[in-house]
């Protein structure tokens, strides 16, 4: 199997809901719970890894894309998460 990846990050929060939209998402805006979140998702993202470098050749992601709700809401943690993306690149 490759060993290069797309990553996508979903964000479920949003400012308020829109008709179109089918991700999972909720309108109740909360930094806590949002910094909360994006904790769980840095060691989702150390667990993920892991099992491609043991199942696949995983070198590394190709994209990250962050989408779902409003990604801009976080942009300190969204920081923080492109770092720990980048350190798995590097340092396993």
């Amino acid at each position: 199997m490759a060993g290069v990846f797309g990553c996508y990050v979903h964000v479920p929060f949003c400012e308020r809901i829109c008709h179109y939209c089918d991700f999972a998402k909720t309108a109740i805006y909360d930094k806590d719970r949002g910094q909360e979140y994006f904790a769980h998702l840095a060691a989702h993202l150390r667990t993920w890894t892991e099992w491609l470098r043991d199942q696949t050749e995983f070198t590394g992601f190709s994209s990250v894309f962050f989408g779902g709700g409003t990604p801009g809401l976080f942009p300190y943690e969204i920081a923080h998460l492109l770092e720990a993306i980048g350190a798995v690149i590097q340092h396993g």
